[in-house]
């Protein structure tokens, strides 16, 4: 048995609509590359902050400044104390 993401992608798009000018595609062409699923982040409560999505860059999670750089492309100096940023 098959997953439904298998079958949808066979009977993805069509293979009889005119080339995309200076592309190796046709026009809905099911080959073209897709794009990767993507799982949704969860809600937020008083209680627990939710989660980001799959394919979100956490850019501060409370905890350390390592998706920061400063103008000068080094770390970031900023203060990190309690789960939030001083700067």
């Amino acid at each position: 048995m098959r997953s439904k993401r298998a079958m949808a992608q066979q009977n993805l798009g069509y293979d009889d609509t005119p080339v995309i000018p200076g592309s190796a595609y046709k026009v809905h062409d099911g080959t073209r590359l897709q794009p990767r699923i993507v799982t949704p982040g969860t809600v937020s409560t008083p209680e627990q902050p939710g989660a980001a999505p799959s394919d979100a860059v956490v850019l501060f999670d409370g905890t350390d400044l390592s998706q920061w750089q400063d103008v000068k492309g080094g770390a970031a100096k900023w203060k990190v104390e309690n789960g939030y940023m001083e700067v």
